[in-house]
């Protein structure tokens, strides 16, 4: 019997921010790393530059939530997401030093993708050195997750609220907008294969 192991993914910040923001494909991204779909990786600076972006007055005010839901997303993350620690020297570097973060995580956690809408990282893919890392949209990953035998997106009949079944606030919320996105939309919209 073959145990398939879960994709290792390093998620650029504005993708969580995104998909906290809104619903749609950084949204139903996020589900699915509470779903256990794949294994989110990150480092003290990843988190740490979560937590600054959503402490920022223009993020609060867009996400309208209290500062004690903030708290709870960034526990959320740090408790279900495996940290490791950064190589300090890697043999590719974006061209914003900035971004080199998320590439440092990646190649010391062996992880599978990077998943980014930041065009100083995308423009990376395909180079030679980054090995087996690929760096994606969330677009082109639901792709390739959704391509796996046995992997089902979450729908809009189907998604669930993310980081907020606690949060009285934003269950009622919830009751406006339609989460999740349709599978078959991801998959005609994609530009690149897996």
């Amino acid at each position: 019997m073959k145990i398939e192991r879960r994709r290792k993914l390093v998620i650029d910040t504005n993708i969580v921010i995104s998909g906290l923001l809104a619903y749609g494909l950084p949204y139903t991204l996020l589900q699915l790393f509470l779903q256990d779909a794949f294994e989110l990786v990150t480092t003290k600076q990843i988190l740490a530059e979560w937590e600054e972006v959503l402490q920022r007055e223009a993020i609060k005010r867009n996400l309208k939530k209290d500062p004690e839901f903030l708290h709870r997303v960034i526990t959320r993350l740090r408790q279900a997401s495996k940290r490791v620690t950064p190589f300090d020297t890697i043999p590719i570097m974006s061209r914003d030093p900035k971004d080199d973060k998320f590439l440092c995580c990646a190649f010391a956690a062996e992880a599978d993708y990077i998943v980014t809408g930041d065009s100083d990282l995308l423009v990376l893919q395909g180079d030679p050195a980054l090995g087996a890392i690929q760096i994606v949209t969330v677009r082109e990953y639901l792709v390739c997750l959704s391509s796996e035998k046995g992997t089902r997106l979450p729908t809009k009949k189907g998604a669930t609220e993310i980081f907020l079944s606690t949060s009285r606030e934003s269950s009622k919320s919830s009751k406006k907008r339609e989460p999740g996105v349709s599978a078959v939309l991801i998959e005609k919209e994609a530009t690149r294969a897996c």
